[in-house]
């Protein structure tokens, strides 16, 4: 049978000749802050690869014919250019344990978003089944680190006295929240307050609340102060407000300056 043997192929430096194989790519990406939202980026890649002794060298019988490869292959070269913008978002969220799984958070961290401000609320099952969250505080730890690790930044929205809530319930909050302190990086205190068009007012025995105080010099009044049967007074939740504003400022960074906004 005819056997077809590119010339050259039986020199003795075909092996070890003088060109060396090699293959290379290199990557260089830069990226430039327009404001706290935008961020554009620019992407720039380079390849060589050098064709393999079995493409070079392949013997391969086809029957009527011999194929010994091809020495001469040239080599593959690429250039790989990109340009582009980000935009950079954050969101409030609930703490939906099923639906921040790790492959979510990748993708939404990769989406550009920077910062999740969950509704945390209280570290005691307790009062969370009290106020109807329909969340488990031990899964949501778990939730929250998952979103730190994948890059995005965690708010915690925390309240403090909630009717029943005890003194007890709202310090072990305010604990759970220094033990985990490296997977949060910022949390929003408020005192509860009654409002108005919430089912707490219309159900108010429900919830242990005795009485509530109208403010006679606010025709449009929404939120109110009122007297729970159980739990902290006002006064006490007041208190452990402060008591939560002051640990915070000594544990979390982004409080440590004069930027921190007191309200109820």
């Amino acid at each position: 049978k005819p056997v077809v043997v590119p010339e050259g192929i039986c020199q003795e430096n075909v092996l070890l000749g003088d060109d060396v194989d090699l293959s290379w790519s290199a990557q260089t990406r830069a990226s430039y802050a327009l404001n706290s939202r935008w961020d554009a980026h620019l992407n720039l890649a380079r390849s060589f690869r050098s064709p393999g002794l079995e493409e070079r060298y392949l013997y391969a019988d086809l029957g009527q014919l011999v194929v010994v490869g091809g020495p001469d292959l040239d080599s593959e070269r690429g250039l790989f250019l990109e340009a582009g913008l980000q935009v950079n978002w954050w969101c409030d969220a609930r703490l939906e344990h099923e639906v921040f799984d790790e492959e979510i958070v990748r993708e939404l961290a990769a989406s550009g978003c920077k910062r999740i401000a969950f509704g945390y609320e209280s570290a005691s099952t307790r009062v969370l089944e009290a106020m109807c969250k329909g969340i488990d505080p031990e899964e949501s730890l778990e939730l929250i680190r998952r979103t730190h690790e994948a890059g995005i930044s965690v708010t915690l929205y925390v309240m403090v006295g909630f009717p029943t809530e005890t003194r007890e319930e709202a310090r072990a909050t305010l604990r759970t929240i220094l033990e985990n302190q490296r997977h949060i990086q910022e949390v929003s205190v408020r005192v509860f307050y009654l409002d108005e068009t919430s089912e707490i007012f219309r159900r108010r025995a429900e919830f242990d609340i005795a009485e509530v105080y109208p403010d006679p010099a606010s025709d449009l009044q929404v939120y109110y102060d009122f007297k729970p049967g159980s739990g902290m007074t006002r006064r006490e939740a007041r208190e452990v407000y402060l008591e939560f504003t002051r640990a915070l400022r000594s544990h979390f960074p982004v409080f440590q300056n004069t930027n921190m906004l007191y309200h109820e």
